[in-house]
This record gives C-alpha cells, structure tokens and sequence, in this order.
C-alpha cells in the first residue's frame, strides 16, 4: 500500500523538465528513435508519406511509432490553463505506426486537424509489450488481498486528486479492459491519461514516463512493479521533428446535382424555374481555399387532372369522403410519375333524385275483368324511359303520360314504375303494394248456395249473406302470416255479421257450412 501511495503522490508533480536531447530509459545503452527533420506540405483527404528514422531505437525498445502534435494549440489543464509540466508544448492529437496517414483522420480532445493548421511528427520508442503487462497488473492483480483498483480510491482521498479515484473505471469506458486491449500508442496514451486530468503534450508524456520509472522500486510487484527503478524502457528526442503544413488542394472543384419539383432556390440566393447546368458559386473556406460550384438542377413539372365522374348514387371519392350533391372544386393531390404533385380536381354530376311518381284515378274493383287508368306524374318525365310493371305477369315499356291497363282476374296486385334516365342511364324504381285490387263479394259454392260479402273493402264489419239458411255456420278469420284472429259460430241462419279485429289490412276468411269448408274470401280492413 505504502508502494502505491508513494508512486501516485509523485504523478501529481512536475518532477522531470525534458532538455532538449534525447530522453530515454533504462540502460545506458538506450537510443530514442529519431524522425528525419524537415517539413512538407499536406493535403486533409491524402495520407502523408511514410515517415524516414534518421536514427534507430535500440533493441531494448522494440515498438516505433509516431506522435502528432498540432502546432500552436498548447495541451491545456483541466482549467483550460496550459499544461505546463516538463514544460508545456503543443497537444498531443494522435499517433501512427509508420507515419503515413490522412490528417482528416486524427483528433484527441475533441481538437482535430484542418485546413491551414501545421502539425509536428516524434518519433517515440517503447516496448508495447511490457506496458500489456503493466496493464494487466493494475487492472486485474491485488495488493495486500484487495483488488489493487480499489486501492486507487483510497489513494484519490489520500491525495486530494479525484482522477485517480476513477482509473480503473476510465479505461472500461475507453474499451480497455485488459493488457489486451492495449494494441499501439495511441492506448499507451489512454492508459497514462487515465491517471492524469490534463491534456498531453510531447514534454507532459516524457515526464509521465520519467515519474513511473523514477518510483519503480516503490510499486508493488502484485500491481505491475519490478522492485526496481527504470522499469519501464522508453526513447524520444522532442527536439527532432518532422512539420506539415496543411494546405488547400488546389481549388476545389464540385457538381451539385439537384432534382427538385416546380421551382428551387440555391445557395446563390436565385430561384429556379427551369433545369440549369450552369450556374457556379464559390465557397471559401476559413483557410482562404476556394470551392467552385456548379449547378446541375433538373426540374421536375408538376401535373393536373379532372376526373369527371357521373354517378346515380351518393359517391365516395379518392379523398374517402361520400358526396350526396353536384362538385367541381374538391382536389385531391397524388404524386406522378416524375415525383412531384398530380393535382386531381372532381367533377361529379350526381342523377339520383329521378323519383318517378304515379297515381290512379280507381284503386278498388269489384269484378273482373276491368281496365284500370294510370297517371305518369314523374317530373320532368321527357328525359326518361318508362317501364311499368303491373303485377299480374304483365310487364311493358311506355312514355305515355296515361297507360291503361285491362286485368282480367280478381286479386291483389302490386305496380311498379321505373323510370330510366335517357342521357345517364340511371334509374329510380315506384313499386306500391297491393295498389289494384279486386274482390268478388258475391261466390256461388254450388247450385244452391251462393255467398254475399259486404262491404268488401270494409272499415269494420261484414255483413255476409247466404241464398238459404244452414244448420252451423263456421266463420274462421285469418291475417296474411296465416295467424287465427277470430272463430265466429252461427246456426240456422241465412245472414249474419262479422267484426274484423285488429288493425287495417288483409285478411283471409274461411267460410265452414255444415262442418264443410264451402268458400274462402279475401277481406280489406280499410
């Protein structure tokens, strides 16, 4: 525990200010890989060529990579001061393995490369695997029995530095779970800031590794430690560095290509109407590069319609709404084919108030055969063909304003009008029930009976009369469902009454005389 504590106490000071040689650990032997000095000009989308050492690490330090570092820009504290241990320098904003890369691809601390900036190249030795196995001592080994992550909590308190507290915790949430997670530099530099709340520069991460070495006897060799000093070998030179500066290629030259509907409006403030493939604008961006547009605009028109439409109903229409009069002025929009608006205007014309109508002059008849006289009083009755049903099998086609008709049997009988309009072909249908009818009061049941019903129809009672008298007269009164509405028994008689119960209709009397049916009739209640 005393091990860990004294090591912590001592990343929290600036002990070790880089001279400006080659810094480097731990035998004497030791050479800090060094990048050919000089500077060239880069471009943010084309990788850089691959970096040429000038001087080779030595084989203790088998890993050599590059660090970026933008010009200019100081690592800061997290006070937003500059970082001023090993005394300060330019932010550290990514590394790689050879040196060749895109500029477009490196940020560290939210701070990237653009157009314009300048950046350093350093090279650095190390031995990744020995820091692997460092990794996997702090993250995974124990100290005294505890887990040594926890001990970093008491040391966090210890030290009055929060950081700490959250070391083990800060590298899971960079995806470092393990030494094997630690592939490269650019994990090397994850794992040291996990101990630090400050940005790295060039001289920041010399001291970082001077203060690990310097204290390498206090570690505990259950948390990563050798029981020595200068345990952990490393190499780099900051005063050899290879520059970049970050310019325009040339003026950028590009196409929008813009499909639009009807009209559209460009970066240039104009409003298009029609397709143009000529129209330029040049951007500027803050490194003074130009960026010369061409417009590439297709128009796509737009389209209208009338759906004209006749209907004998009430209509529902494309927008689902049911229209029950005239219109010409609901739309509906569609899409057509090129993608833009198909504006659809309705134009119905509704035929469904034909109504056809008629009448009469005589309903009730007492004998067959008899003519009866209709009226046609449809509205407007020379726009339609006329067809009349008259209910006795007799169907015909007439546009006369009167149409006689001859039954030739007694009964009931529905008439039907239907009228056809000439110009749509729509039709509207009149059926009146039981509209003609034609009762026989008087029956002969043989030769010397015979039967007298009236009156027939009738708003109450029925006076029936018979040519002699009978022993037993059995009435039985029926409705059309065939229900039994009355049972009346008369003897001796000739005549007599019968009260129709019940409301106004049809009904069916039966007619027993001596215990035989001799006659059925058929009555109207009015």
């Amino acid at each position: 525990m005393k091990k860990i504590y004294i090591l912590t106490l001592s990343l929290i000071f600036t002990l070790f200010n880089t001279s400006a040689a080659q810094t480097t650990c731990c035998m004497s032997s030791t050479v800090a890989p060094e990048i050919t000095t000089g500077s060239n000009t880069a471009y943010m989308n084309i990788n850089t060529p691959a970096s040429v050492l000038s001087v080779n690490a030595s084989t203790d330090l088998p890993n050599t990579e590059y660090i970026i570092t933008k010009r200019g820009t100081p690592a800061l504290t997290n006070t937003g001061t500059p970082n001023m241990i090993g005394g300060g320098g330019d932010v550290i904003v990514g590394t790689d393995d050879d040196g060749s890369f895109l500029p477009s691809s490196k940020s560290r601390y939210g701070i990237s490369l653009q157009e314009g900036d300048s950046f350093n190249l350093t090279a650095v030795g190390y031995d990744l695997q020995l820091i692997k196995t460092l990794t996997d001592s702090l993250l995974k080994g124990t100290s005294g029995g505890n887990p040594c992550c926890n001990l970093f909590l008491i040391l966090s308190l210890a030290t009055s530095n929060p950081a700490l507290a959250g070391f083990c915790d800060t590298l899971s949430s960079h995806g470092i779970f393990s030494g094997a997670d630690v592939n490269n530099f650019n994990d090397v530099i994850t794992v040291f800031e996990a101990l630090s709340t400050s940005q790295y520069s060039v001289p920041a991460l010399i001291a970082e590794f001077q203060n690990l070495n310097n204290y390498g006897n206090y570690i505990s060799t259950d948390c990563g430690g050798t029981g020595a000093n200068d345990f952990i070998p490393f190499g780099i030179n900051p005063t050899e560095n290879y520059s970049y500066l970050i310019k325009c290629l040339n003026n950028n030259v590009a196409t929008d290509s813009i499909s639009s509907c009807v009209t559209h409006t460009w970066i240039d403030g104009n409003t298009y109407t029609s397709s143009n493939n000529t129209a330029t604008y040049a951007l500027q961006d803050f490194a003074g590069c130009d960026s010369l547009i061409t417009l590439n605009l297709t128009i796509r028109n737009a389209s209208a319609s009338t759906d004209s439409i006749v209907s004998c109903t009430a209509y529902t229409w494309m927008d689902s709404i049911t229209y029950t009069t005239d219109n010409n002025s609901a739309t509906y929009t569609l899409t057509n084919a090129a993608g833009c608006d198909s504006v659809v205007t309705l134009n119905l014309k509704l035929h469904n108030n034909i109504n056809p109508n008629f009448s009469t002059v005589q309903q009730v008849f007492t004998s067959p055969p008899f003519s009866a006289v209709f009226n046609n009083n449809t509205a407007n009755s020379a726009g339609y063909n006329f067809t009349w049903d008259f209910g006795d099998t007799t169907i015909i086609q007439d546009n006369s304003a009167t149409v006689n008709h001859v039954y030739t049997n007694a009964g009931l009988y529905d008439v039907t009008l239907i009228a056809e309009e000439i110009n749509s072909g729509c039709a509207d249908t009149l059926t009146e029930v039981d509209y003609i009818s034609c009762t026989v009061n008087t029956i002969k049941i043989n030769q010397s009976t015979e039967i007298n019903a009236s009156p027939n129809p009738t708003e109450d009672n029925i006076s029936i009369i018979l040519s002699r008298s009978h022993d037993q007269i059995v009435v039985r009164t029926f409705n059309l469902t065939g229900q039994l509405m009355d049972t009346a028994i008369f003897e001796n008689t000739d005549n007599f009454d019968i009260k129709i119960k019940g409301q106004s209709g049809f009904y069916i009397m039966e007619i027993l005389l001596d215990e035989k049916i001799s006659s059925v009739i058929k009555v109207t209640k009015l």
